[in-house]
């Protein structure tokens, strides 16, 4: 019998460690983070899914508040 391997884990997509099954975890686009890591990426304050804007020119934490999303070429998301 093949039970298969359980739910797979996935990378942060902030922070780059894996995200363990049972922690925490926001889904914001195509992206998967702990929900400790979904900050802004100027400010440091902690973002919901729906209230924040998404710089493509930024390479690594490319989040921001909707305060901050003036500071580059922004998508709403």
């Amino acid at each position: 019998m093949n039970f298969g391997t359980g739910p797979s884990k996935k990378f942060c997509h902030v922070c780059r460690d894996w995200i363990e099954v049972f922690d925490d975890k926001v889904q914001c686009e195509k992206f998967t983070m702990h929900k400790s890591c979904f900050k802004c990426a100027i400010c440091d304050i902690q973002l919901k899914p729906g209230s924040c804007s998404r710089d493509d020119g930024m390479m690594y934490r490319q989040f921001m508040c909707d305060k901050r999303s003036l500071y580059g070429s922004v998508l709403l998301i």
